[in-house]
């Protein structure tokens, strides 16, 4: 496309200025995060490159094919220039003299060529420095939390974090000088720098404006691993915003032009709102097609498939994970065996009665408790038609062929999380595609390449039978008992003797994990199941942040609806949390602690409770006691929501717990330039006092502390996935 030739920024082509944006913005915005590694300021960065790039283009005519190169020019320039402000050594390069492998470094191959670089390059460091990198810089996590993962000091994790970072500045860019003597303040600026770019904060010092050669290259090695993951991406609406800044810079008078387009398009609008109104005031389901996959699907007794499982991260880029062949019924009954991918050879059966996996690479055979189940395949036609049932919402998005089918595209709304999408063949009426939204900047789609159906799911494939020299590991050594007295004796306790149980419970049976000296009750309704479990008390309870706080007998119970961290008795064993299906209440008492969990709803998780236990349950409610702050915290809802979304692609986890959030705060207000290692105040001196769910009230318990009680609030998403924000707190020694 051509545009004038012509030094009056007011004669730039808007349609040239669209269509470039639209194009590249993607690419450049990837280009310049990766060198800074910080949303906002690559935003900023990517506006001003296509100002000062467009600009340019006027009078020197760049040919389409040296259009990014070109903007990759502009982008390290300006880059440039902004560190040599804060004391940068460098100069600025032309069109003509970058380095292809520098300005390339968002294009497929090339990414594809330094990922292979840098995971050799980490596949040299030990196992546990590799580890600390990871959690370090790959996930996000905080010095105190990599800590408490690998069980190590906080101290130790510095200068593992610095040793392996030396190693790697060392394979990655080979110096020709040597590294100075490690010192601990190196160490230091090492988790500063690498905490500020998880928390999407500019860093106070970076490879470029660094005084120290070791820690130039240490930063660049960080920078360079960090490459691995995908870009914290804009909001949305980023492009649309980046092209009405470059018109406005360069084309304002274009913008006077547009003047009768935009009546039309208010008018437009309008009418858009007035049908979004109605369809508020009065909310429309696909009932017709969520009716007809709950009927389609009475009828159904098993059915085999063979499941697609691809991810696409936000280049489009999509890779196939897994091929699974899945055999499934109505019983809750399963076998899947991988074909392709990570897990390929890998079986996993539930029979109802016991459950294992066999692993063909390692001559082993895993065993499990049948319930609670945390392995779930991804795809499960029963489940996504109750989701689709009790969703806020399901609208038709249009029609698709899937291998060959023609299907209904559905947008689903569930009550917790985000909007996700299903493609239902119309003429089985049954789901047979399902795209997640995005978490960490990546999307996965699950599609049923073949779907069959039968009477029942072969015998054979569900029969126990350990292949010859194959050894046997049991993970939860669960050994089923027949009455009361058989658990004491195993257990070493004895068990509650429940009353009456709730209307439509079934106890299903007894059982004891011997090495762990727990005991198991466990109970059916409706074809849902739920389990008692008690056993003695092996440390302090302490709830899962992001848990609800409630009462059993006048004992702090941890509420989690659904289960989202295993912690205390639930941890270990089976691993339960990421089951959305599941609820928890788990309390201590007596020296004693009990869970109560199942996929029943959480009334009825209350009601079993109190049945099995005698005590009274109470459940936080947030509209019972008043808490209000003496001084309250301003907040903006906006900022909050980007903050919501950057947490959702993978940044800045802290804010999903209300202790930790709540600690950052007050070592703030106690040192408001900034926070260095864990802030003069410990996470071993916050307590939570309250948690609804959506209200959270935090005690601190240090004299150094101004403050008292802080108070956070789930302003944007009031489920487990949703950040906290503190809005108010008490002076300390007011009340």
């Amino acid at each position: 496309m051509g545009f004038k030739n012509s030094q009056n920024p007011d004669d730039v082509d808007p349609g040239f200025i669209e269509s470039i944006c639209q194009s590249t913005w993607k690419t450049i915005y990837r280009f310049i995060y990766y060198r800074v590694q910080n949303r906002e300021e690559a935003k900023e960065l990517t506006q001003e490159t296509y100002v000062k790039a467009i600009r340019f283009m006027q009078t020197k005519n760049v040919r389409p094919e040296k259009q990014i190169p070109f903007l990759k020019t502009v982008a390290l320039n300006l880059m440039r220039d902004q560190w040599r402000k804060q004391k940068l050594r460098g100069k600025n390069i032309g069109i003509d003299a970058i380095n292809p492998s520098e300005a390339a470094v968002a294009d497929a191959s090339e990414r594809s060529a330094r990922r292979l670089v840098i995971e050799q390059a980490l596949d040299q460091l030990k196992k546990e420095e590799r580890m600390v990198v990871e959690l370090r810089i790959l996930k996000g996590y905080s010095v105190a939390e990599t800590a408490e993962i690998l069980n190590k000091q906080e101290g130790n994790i510095r200068v593992i974090q610095h040793r392996a970072l030396q190693k790697l500045a060392e394979i990655l860019k080979p110096k020709t000088e040597s590294w100075g003597k490690p010192m601990v303040s190196s160490e230091e600026r090492l988790s500063d720098f690498i905490d500020r770019l998880n928390e999407e904060r500019k860093p106070a010092e970076n490879e470029y404006t660094t005084e120290s050669e070791e820690l130039k290259d240490l930063f660049s090695a960080v920078k360079l691993v960090r490459t691995l993951k995908e870009p914290a991406m804009p909001e949305a609406g980023f492009e649309r915003r980046l092209i009405g800044y470059v018109t406005e810079k360069l084309a304002p008078k274009s913008r006077k032009n547009m003047k009768s387009r935009m009546r039309m398009a208010v008018l437009a609008a309008a009418a858009a709102l007035l049908f979004l109104t109605a369809g508020i005031l009065f909310p429309f389901k696909e009932k017709n097609m969520v009716s007809a996959m709950a009927e389609a699907y009475q009828d159904i007794k098993a059915y085999r498939g063979i499941l697609e499982i691809k991810s696409a991260n936000s280049a489009g880029e999509t890779v196939t994970q897994a091929k699974l062949e899945v055999w499934a019924d109505k019983k809750g009954r399963y076998y899947v065996k991988g074909l392709e991918g990570a897990n390929a050879n890998i079986i996993t059966v539930n029979n109802g009665k016991r459950k294992w996996q066999i692993r063909p690479d390692q001559k082993r055979i895993y065993l499990f408790s049948p319930f609670p189940d945390s392995y779930r395949f991804i795809f499960e036609i029963g489940k996504e038609i109750d989701e689709a049932e009790n969703a806020l919402d399901v609208r038709r998005a249009g029609e698709a062929k899937i291998h060959g089918r023609t299907a209904e595209v559905l947008e689903v709304t569930p009550r917790s999380g985000l909007p996700y999408k299903i493609w239902v063949d119309k003429k089985t009426k049954l789901p047979v595609q399902k795209e997640t939204a995005a978490q960490n900047a990546v999307r996965y789609t699950v599609t049923y390449a073949e779907l069959d159906f039968y009477d029942a799911i072969p015998e054979d494939l569900l029969a126990y039978q350990a292949p010859a020299a194959y050894e046997a590991v049991d993970e939860d050594a669960e050994l089923a008992v027949n009455d009361w007295k058989e658990a004491a004796s195993v257990a070493g306790f004895a068990p509650p003797l429940p009353g009456a149980l709730p209307e439509g419970f079934m106890q299903e049976g007894i059982a004891v994990v011997p090495e762990r000296k727990l005991l198991k009750i466990y109970y059916a309704k409706d074809g849902k199941k739920a389990a008692f479990i008690q056993g003695k008390v092996e440390r302090k309870f302490t709830p899962s942040p992001s848990a609800m706080l409630g009462e059993v007998d006048g004992s702090v119970a941890e509420i989690q609806s659904p289960l989202y961290e295993a912690e205390g008795i639930l941890s270990g064993g089976n691993v339960y949390a990421g089951n959305t299906d599941l609820r928890s209440i788990r309390w201590q008492k007596d020296g004693f602690e009990y869970a109560v969990i199942g996929n029943v709803s959480l009334e009825d998780l209350g009601t079993l409770t109190e049945a099995v236990t005698g005590w009274k349950f109470f459940m936080p409610v947030a509209e019972g006691k008043t808490w209000e702050p003496q001084v309250k915290v301003p907040y903006d809802l906006k900022i909050e929501e980007n903050t919501q979304k950057g947490v959702d692609a993978g940044s800045m986890p802290w804010k999903l717990d209300p202790v930790y959030t709540a600690q950052v705060f007050v070592n703030l207000e106690i040192s408001p330039e900034g926070i260095s290692g864990d802030g003069p105040i410990g996470i071993e001196d916050f307590k939570m006092i309250h948690n609804d769910g959506k209200l959270a009230v935090v005690s601190v318990l240090s004299d150094k502390s101004p403050i008292e009680k802080v108070y956070l609030k789930r302003l944007v998403r009031q489920d487990p996935t949703g950040i906290w924000t503190v809005v108010g707190y008490d002076p300390a020694g007011k009340n």
